[in-house]
């Protein structure tokens, strides 16, 4: 009876140790190693524009592959590979849908466009390289994507690319790298514990400062939960929750959702003032 006690008690204890174990959660992608994901967003909700409700619900689907080429304890260089991307927006006026997997015939003059756009990202390789705690430190092969898209356009799109070549450098990159994989903690944490971490942009006359809160909400199976919570604040404001599911091994997230609303977000184009109410639900998921 005694040793069945002791051993109820040792029980015990082990699983108030597991549950208080510290573990340190980094970008750590094994090198040679190739890793792709799908990104899908759905978005829905209305613009504003001149006192005129104007409803728009948009999808995107994006198949990417990265594969890390060096690793050294303090940064990561990986090639990202675009491979699929698929898109549809409808509006009242018209709806455009473009799928890099169909032949670009039979579409309309803005589908022409949209496709001319976004193929030229396809099979394109950019290189991006990664400290530790999923800061970007250096980006190249993007300026290059985007001198064949300007030159993908048509004559009376052009006028678009100094705004695109302007809005997309480098540095928007390196923001949007950052906004899905810089989210790691600067010490080692256990479950229950919380962490901050601050996002802010600047892309085609657009700002928003994003304050997030981490939590450690689990660790089992070499799986670390993190839930979510973030605060948007400037021409974008709103809130946002979500879950991310992490390999703690290579610190990559499994699978990751968020969803965002923004209300009354105020943007600027061209003189023209244009009201945002929208919910975009986002997922990333790695694919086996």
């Amino acid at each position: 009876m005694k040793a069945k006690k002791v051993s109820i008690v040792m029980a015990s204890l082990c699983a108030t140790m597991m549950l208080q174990a510290q573990v340190k959660l980094s970008f750590n992608p094994d090198k040679g190693a190739t890793y792709s994901y799908l990104f899908k967003m759905e978005q829905t909700g209305k613009q504003t524009i001149n006192g005129q409700e104007i409803p728009l619900n948009t999808s995107i689907d994006m198949l990417s592959a990265m594969t890390v080429k060096e690793k050294s304890s303090s940064e990561v260089s990986v090639d990202y590979v675009y491979k699929e991307l698929t898109m549809s927006v409808v509006m009242p006026m018209m709806s455009i849908n473009y799928d890099s997997k169909k032949p670009a015939d039979d579409l309309t003059e803005p589908e022409k466009l949209i496709a001319q756009i976004l193929g030229s990202l396809i099979g394109k390789t950019l290189n991006t390289v990664f400290a530790p705690d999923g800061s970007v430190k250096s980006i190249s092969g993007w300026q290059e994507i985007m001198a064949d898209m300007q030159k993908s356009l048509p004559p009376m799109a052009q006028q678009m690319s100094p705004m695109l070549l302007q809005s997309f450098n480098d540095e928007a990159m390196k923001k949007m790298f950052e906004q899905s994989f810089k989210f790691y903690p600067q010490k080692a944490v256990k479950a229950g514990d919380s962490w901050t971490g601050d996002f802010s942009f600047a892309i085609a006359g657009i700002s928003s400062d994003t304050k997030n809160t981490y939590t450690l909400k689990s660790v089992k199976n070499n799986t670390a939960l993190i839930d979510v919570l973030s605060v948007m604040s400037g021409d974008l404001s709103g809130d946002q929750t979500g879950e991310i599911t992490l390999d703690i091994k290579t610190g990559l997230p499994t699978s990751a959702v968020t969803t965002q609303t923004i209300k009354n977000g105020k943007l600027n184009m061209q003189g023209v003032e244009i009201i945002m109410d929208m919910v975009s639900k986002t997922t990333m998921s790695l694919q086996k």
